[in-house]
């Protein structure tokens, strides 16, 4: 009964958009690089993300030291809205950004046997340009492509769905494998979720 309970309370806690959430990260040590090119202030329109080192923190799962980044985006009008921390991670010849959720104020107050049923969710982003120093393109990665081999049974990895949400449970290497086989079709990005940043000056 407790793990039908605990299924039950998963469904109803994560939260998905469309795009393509895991539950485990797409990257492995060998993956990650310098993310030195990436700190400092990024603009896009009236809105403001800063990208700072995290090397304070641990990340268990990759085992990492010193390599991962705190990514923290504001609104127009200032207001911090999400804090993730992030690794950028080369696959091929693409480079990718795996986010990770940090603890909201409001969780932190939480009661810590309720706060510990949120399945939390890496979510994947094509990164570009940041190589030249002062511009950033970043789109989100879409679950579509996964979703429709599934459907067509074309490909067997576990998933939990509610809806149109999902949270794909498929390990690091299947992930890296169909990122690989699909990283230049334009299908496996967000059409509506990109953005275009340009350094403060």
């Amino acid at each position: 009964m407790k793990k039908i309970l605990s299924i039950a309370c998963i469904l109803l806690l994560f939260t998905g958009t469309g795009c393509l959430n895991t539950f485990y990260p797409i990257f492995g040590a060998d993956d990650v690089i310098d993310p030195k090119p990436m700190y400092g202030e990024w603009f896009s329109g009236n809105e403001k993300m800063i990208i700072t080192p995290a090397d304070h923190l641990s990340y268990q799962t990759a085992k990492i030291p010193a390599k991962g980044m705190i990514v923290r985006e504001f609104n127009s009008e200032g207001i911090e809205e999400t804090t993730n921390l992030a690794f950028l991670v080369k696959i091929g010849d693409h480079y990718f950004l795996d986010m990770f959720p940090g603890n909201t104020p409001g969780e932190s107050e939480m009661d810590p046997i309720f706060r510990s049923m949120f399945l939390k969710q890496h979510s994947v982003y094509r990164v570009d340009s940041f190589q030249l120093g002062n511009k950033l393109f970043i789109q989100q990665v879409s679950d579509h492509l996964i979703r429709e081999q599934l459907e067509k049974k074309k490909i067997r990895i576990p998933m939990i769905s509610r809806g149109d949400e999902s949270i794909i449970l498929a390990s690091t290497s299947e992930l890296q494998t169909h990122i690989r086989k699909y990283a230049n079709d334009p299908v496996l990005y967000e059409s509506n979720s990109s953005h275009s940043y340009h350094r403060s000056k």
